[in-house]
């Protein structure tokens, strides 16, 4: 009798002995297969082509920047369908395709430098990228503020959707020049230059109906109305600003005009091309409208559809 339990109860140590290694090692291996080396999200490059939709909430603004593809164009939401800033969005979708992890902790590990925690917890997370793509492809990324290291560098921590591990990238998520949450980064700047300046007359006409005529005289503009005031602005201005418009947000003309006017310019050269540019006065806003009969691009620049806040 005693030597029968005696044998049961080593057989019970022993299969207690082999499920507690047993799952000792599973553990291990589950903690291995979600606590991942190498690239943060392996397939966003493969995704990019067919992405159909990028945003970026935060915990203030939801969203700060929409941005979703409408028949092989991409269109800012909540920009009345403005056209997006391509370069910028390629920046920021190749910079996310090519981090590569470099540590990772627990998701429960609530530190300050890891707190990629959704929006009702203790120690929110800064951002939140949302991808989505073809084939069911959808990423969630939640991304803490960067830190410095003891080393003086900067340095990362995010957290992809439904994984239990937080991990401190190779580099930050956006370039140091992006600035939340400013929408100008993600608009479509708008470029018109013009050439061979002795084309061209630059008339000018304010509110109060004053008006100056700049013509181009050897390279030099010259003004053939004798105004007792300044013009509002000169044509070598009028110029830079159009070769580099970079609007901070923009809207739909036919949703009605911005302020009221200060004043109009019109651009017109000898063989009948004209741009017309006016300016509007929203407090401390100024809004553009342009119009022209001249396509500087290509046939696609929906900008000129829409008044830009400048």
């Amino acid at each position: 009798m005693f030597e029968s339990n005696r044998k049961v109860l080593v057989g019970s140590l022993v299969l207690a002995l082999v499920i507690g290694v047993g799952l000792t090692l599973w553990g291990q291996s589950r903690k291995s297969a979600e606590s991942r080396e190498g690239i943060l999200l392996p397939m966003l490059m493969v995704q990019s082509p067919y992405l159909k939709r990028f945003r970026v909430d935060s915990l203030e603004h939801q969203p700060w920047v929409d941005i979703q593809r409408s028949d092989n164009r991409w269109l800012v939401n909540g920009q009345s369908g403005y056209p997006a800033n391509m370069t910028a969005m390629a920046e920021v979708i190749q910079r996310l395709s090519q981090r590569r992890i470099l540590d990772s902790m627990p998701y429960a590990a609530e530190l300050p430098s890891v707190a990629t925690n959704e929006w009702d917890q203790e120690s929110p997370a800064w951002l939140r990228l949302t991808l989505i793509g073809a084939s069911n492809y959808h990423r969630q990324v939640w991304v803490a503020k960067p830190i410095k290291n003891s080393e003086g560098n900067w340095e990362q921590w995010v957290r992809v959707e439904k994984e239990d591990y937080n991990y401190l990238i190779d580099d930050l998520v956006f370039p140091s020049q992006f600035v939340l949450p400013d929408i100008q980064q993600w608009l479509k700047p708008i470029q018109i230059k013009l050439s061979d300046f002795s084309r061209f007359t630059v008339s000018i006409e304010d509110a109060a109906q004053h008006q100056w005529v700049f013509k181009n005289v050897k390279g030099q503009w010259l003004e053939s109305t004798s105004s007792v005031i300044s013009a509002p602005i000169m044509p070598d201005d009028l110029f830079a600003l159009l070769s580099a418009v970079e609007p901070k947000s923009a809207s739909l003309k036919q949703a009605g005009l911005k302020g009221r006017l200060s004043y109009a310019a019109k651009i017109s050269s000898d063989d009948g091309q004209w741009i017309e540019i006016a300016f509007y006065e929203d407090g401390p806003d100024t809004w553009i409208d342009i119009r022209s009969s001249i396509d500087y691009q290509n046939s696609n620049d929906e900008w000129i559809r829409y008044l830009i806040q400048i």
